[in-house]
């Protein structure tokens, strides 16, 4: 009689166990199961395989099973939102407390680098790219002017001690 919504109910325990398993796509399989159920529910009512009511009395189980699935779809869905709001939090403190990570306040004249990043090389070297045009200082902190990759190159030479080196079998620089 009620094996609607014991399948349902197994269903969905499938589901969350599979979400929680690989937890990098919680969302996408929480949500793809709402809408699924929501949508395959109101489908199979919409074209007469679930019958909610009988010749002469409502079919109690199938009404138990057709609400029991739009419930649960619901609660997928909210499931899934809150489960986002939470790692997106998560996410937000990791960032709060990395190491290169440094609240600037507004007080504070000039560009204040996190204590890492902050070295006499990078000072020099970003007051010479001022200089010749390529970023600004923009209230507290800097703002590059020019191509992604060219402030990637920069980076690269002032933190990483990336060089480039000539090769005699190609007549190119590489950086290393």
């Amino acid at each position: 009689m009620l094996k609607v919504p014991l399948l349902i109910i197994c269903a969905l325990v499938v589901v969350l166990v599979a979400a929680t398993i690989f937890k990098q796509h919680q969302r996408k399989i929480l949500w793809s199961t709402a809408i699924l159920l929501f949508v395959g529910t109101l489908l199979l009512v919409g074209i007469g395989v679930i019958d909610p009511v009988g010749e002469t009395h409502p079919n109690l189980p199938a009404l138990t099973g057709i609400i029991m699935a739009l419930v649960s779809a619901a609660a997928m869905a909210c499931t899934a939102e809150k489960l986002h709001f939470r790692n997106k939090g998560k996410q937000e403190e990791k960032i709060a407390q990395s190491p290169f990570y440094e609240r600037i306040s507004t007080e504070a004249e000039g560009v204040v680098l996190p204590e890492r990043l902050d070295t006499e090389l990078a000072r020099k070297i970003f007051a010479r790219a001022i200089d010749a045009g390529f970023m600004e200082e923009n209230g507290a902190h800097y703002k590059w002017k020019l191509s992604k990759a060219l402030l990637a190159y920069m980076c690269g030479r002032i933190y990483c001690g990336d060089r480039p080196t000539y090769t005699d079998i190609e007549d190119k620089y590489y950086c290393w």
